[in-house]
């Protein structure tokens, strides 16, 4: 991999150039020096990503004439105090400042007028969208997606698609049987040699009825009945549980209703941001 190292403070400098490709940068605005946003451009078509960033005259500038612009747009600030416990100064200061309000990012995107706008950076949840939507639409009346995990956008000269990618959701490690489970350190790899061996004793475990259930006498308390294998909680030093891995086991094995429990208590680890999964696919009309 080769890497190249560029001037943060450049504005619309251009960082890569190759097969018809360009990208720019510019700075962004997010307590400290470092923090840049980007344009990229091919075939007549113009893609601009904020990144972490307050409202600033370089995103105005060098957005325009975009074909889709996402910037980011925090939680409104009520959410911030109510359901996550901010102090009313630290909640304008973060929800204001240091990133960017609903109101804000409409006002941005007024300005810019992007074939899509797309909003990211916010708990995209059943009770946090709408406030985030409303601040939006109270500066900005033009296309929009509130970006969800998978979210993919075809990009054509004469439309633009909006569309949730079809994925594989059983993409998790193999099965190990409880006692192997305990048994493996958490920063140890299962090498090639003993997955067979351990995929064949997972089949074996579950031929004898291991695994987890959970009855209607234990779904109400924290702490898991006396037959329960203690494949979950797996609990880490400072307590924690494996959020991911034992909330998938919970969905498969246990109750929907004990699941939706255990998720509300430990939303805030679990809970995928926009991040990890929006594409942009630019396609050749």
């Amino acid at each position: 991999m080769e890497v190249n190292e560029f001037d943060f403070k450049g504005e619309h400098e251009v960082i890569y150039d190759e097969n018809g490709v360009v990208i720019r940068s510019f700075p962004a605005i997010h307590s400290i020096d470092g923090s840049v946003s980007f344009s990229l451009e091919w075939n007549d078509l113009k893609f601009v990503f904020s990144s972490d960033s307050y409202p600033n005259k370089w995103f105005v500038e060098y957005a325009k004439d975009s074909d889709l612009c996402i910037h980011e747009c925090f939680i409104a600030v009520p959410d911030l105090v109510n359901k996550m416990r901010f102090t009313p100064e630290s909640a304008l200061q973060v929800g204001t400042q240091v990133h960017t309000a609903p109101e804000a990012f409409g006002k941005i995107m007024s300005a810019v007028q992007p074939r899509m706008a797309v909003a990211y950076h916010f708990f995209n949840d059943w009770d946090t969208s709408a406030a985030v939507h409303d601040g939006i639409r109270k500066t900005y009346d033009g296309p929009l997606s509130l970006a969800e995990d998978f979210m993919v956008w075809n990009i054509t000269k004469d439309a633009i698609t909006t569309r949730i990618a079809v994925t594989e959701e059983a993409t998790w490690p193999p099965h190990l049987p409880p006692r192997l489970f305990r048994q493996a350190p958490t920063t140890s790899r299962i090498s090639k040699k003993n997955v067979g061996s351990m995929r064949s004793a997972s089949a074996s475990s579950r031929k004898e009825g291991s695994g987890m259930r959970m009855t209607s006498s234990n779904r109400s308390t924290k702490k898991p009945a006396k037959s329960w294998d203690g494949n979950f909680p797996i609990r880490r030093k400072n307590n924690a549980p494996r959020h991911a891995h034992s909330y998938c086991h919970f969905i498969t094995q246990g109750s929907f209703s004990s699941a939706w429990r255990f998720f509300k208590r430990s939303w805030y680890s679990f809970n995928t941001s926009a991040y990890s999964g929006l594409s942009a696919r630019f396609v050749d009309s």
